[in-house]
């Protein structure tokens, strides 16, 4: 209740000056009032819907970043029960399991990473050429 109270009376503090300045030109102070404070509301209005777009358009590309970080994560494994194919979430820094949706059994999923030398294709099919290539 006191910041209702304290942002009323900051609204009809801004409202009363721009009156009494304008009332200084020949402006009636009471239409003065009544616009200024009409404008406040209209313009604090429009920052509110500015900042709620802005707000809501970070929202959404953070929830897309998330969802790709998801998907680039995740796999689908065949229950070690059934067989049933099931999609889950790959973590590198915990224990990976998953129940199966087909026969509600917990498999325990084990990540195994191997390195591999990148190849380089071969610039020529001729067999003296490649083997040139081999001896250097």
């Amino acid at each position: 209740m006191g910041n209702v109270l304290k942002s009323l009376g900051v609204t009809l503090a801004v409202s009363l000056s721009v009156a009494a300045a304008l009332s200084l030109v020949g402006i009636p102070f009471w239409s003065c009032v009544i616009l200024a404070t009409v404008v406040q509301i209209v313009v604090w209005q429009g920052f509110q819907y500015y900042v709620s777009v802005q707000s809501s358009i970070k929202s959404r590309d953070t929830e897309k970043e998330l969802l790709k970080e998801f998907i680039a994560n995740s796999v689908t494994v065949p229950c070690a029960y059934c067989k049933h194919q099931n999609w889950t979430l790959i973590r590198l820094d915990d224990n990976n399991s998953v129940k199966c949706e087909n026969c509600k059994k917990e498999s325990v999923l084990y990540v195994h990473i191997e390195t591999a030398q990148v190849t380089v294709p071969l610039k020529s099919l001729d067999v003296e050429d490649t083997i040139k290539i081999n001896e250097l």
